[in-house]
């Protein structure tokens, strides 16, 4: 994604060639005094790089996939060694401002999503292998540099739940759950992180937590099956629970 903003004066320097002579672009702030100082930080050409890494893995080539994906993140972590600062990914302008109202008078860098874009393919890249723990480094390197992405974090619950941790897997669907709600974020998705929630708490055998959340699901999307599914699962085991008492 390219960035227009034509009131900011534009700096840029040759990468070297191992970069495919991409350039490291950094847009320094307009002369107000008013608002915090802030940079952006986009290497040209590698946008359509990640595209080619997310068709890799819609092929099912998850190797290539993860390769093409770490060696483009490879570029930024190099431009970010090369110019320390506090980077954050976001989409556009206005998640950028918005995040930059609460962020104080440090200096602040727009990362370009491509980068977090790139570790969320190398993540599920891994995912898609069971390569759980794998899967979950990626993963959290994205949700620590985009403060409002949500499919990392819904990403995230999923694998945390495939490695066992449910509390943690909490944690990632509820940060998931707060930017939908707060930012009017991918509505579409809430269903499917109020059912992580509440199979998250039937691995911890609080059924009737995830009754609740399960039924919180339902209510979202009428036809979520796995909730469905999920709800009669529960009945069973704990029917089976009282059966078994003396």
């Amino acid at each position: 994604m390219k960035f227009a903003a034509p009131v900011f004066l534009l700096l840029a320097w040759l990468m070297p060639a191992a970069w495919d002579s991409a350039w490291a672009t950094v847009i320094p702030p307009a002369a107000d005094a008013s608002k915090p100082e802030f940079r952006l930080l986009t290497i040209e050409g590698l946008r359509d790089r990640v595209f080619q890494a997310g068709h890799l893995l819609e092929a099912g080539e998850l190797d290539a996939a993860e390769g093409v994906a770490l060696d483009l993140a490879g570029s930024f972590e190099r431009a970010m060694a090369a110019s320390p600062g506090k980077y954050h990914c976001f989409l556009n302008q206005a998640a950028f401002e918005r995040f930059r109202a609460g962020y104080g008078s440090a200096p602040l860098v727009w990362l370009e999503p491509t980068y977090c874009d790139a570790l969320f393919i190398a993540g599920l890249a891994r995912a898609h292998q069971n390569d759980w723990v794998g899967s979950i480094a990626a993963l959290n390197k994205v949700m620590a540099f985009a403060p409002y992405e949500v499919q990392a974090r819904i990403e995230a619950g999923y694998v945390l739940q495939r490695l066992e941790r449910p509390e943690t897997a909490i944690r990632a669907y509820r940060e998931a759950l707060n930017l939908i709600e707060k930012l009017g974020l991918q509505p579409a998705v809430k269903g499917r992180v109020l059912r992580g929630i509440g199979s998250s708490y039937i691995d911890l055998g609080q059924y009737d937590e995830a009754r609740v959340w399960l039924n919180r699901a339902i209510d979202e999307d009428e036809f979520d099956l796995r909730a469905f599914e999920s709800l009669h699962y529960i009945d069973k085991l704990t029917s089976s629970t009282a059966t078994a008492m003396p």
